[in-house]
């Protein structure tokens, strides 16, 4: 079975939490954060991960409250998903992050005693994607590149 590489995010209106992970293991690594600024996506920035990392697909997290109806968080998420497809062309899944922060925040604070705001973001981003790589699915992307 080959192993690829993907992309997780944790889309915020201020930070972006991004996160790498590999099939074969199904394991996730905090990656970075990005500010976003003055409601810009830090394009730039994305490219070059999407150029070094070279993704076969991306996992957004996706908002939702305790009985899974969207936040109002969740039409601006969706937007960056379909952003991120339109621009890299590559198989987009959503992935239900509710509690990823929280989780994340007890994750950092067990591992190191001390929560930065940045590694909250990428931590989150980390979960999502562990998440998603752990259950293994075997779902229709929710935006696919044909």
């Amino acid at each position: 079975m080959k192993s690829t590489t993907w992309i997780g995010f944790d889309f915020g209106t201020k930070h972006i939490g991004i996160a790498t992970g590999e099939t074969i293991t199904a394991h996730a690594t905090p990656l970075t954060t990005l500010t976003v600024k003055q409601n810009q996506i830090p394009w730039e920035q994305l490219d070059e991960i999407i150029q070094t990392w070279q993704p076969a697909a991306c996992v957004v997290g996706l908002p939702t409250d305790t009985e899974g109806k969207d936040l109002s968080i969740t039409p601006r998420v969706k937007h960056f998903a379909k952003a991120l497809h339109k621009r890299y062309q590559l198989d987009l899944y959503l992935e239900n992050e509710h509690l990823s922060t929280k989780e994340a925040k007890s994750l950092l604070h067990d591992r190191y005693g001390v929560i930065e705001k940045g590694a909250v973001d990428e931590m989150a981003a980390c979960v999502i994607l562990q998440s998603f790589l752990q259950r293994g699915d075997a779902i229709e992307p929710w935006l696919q590149n044909n």
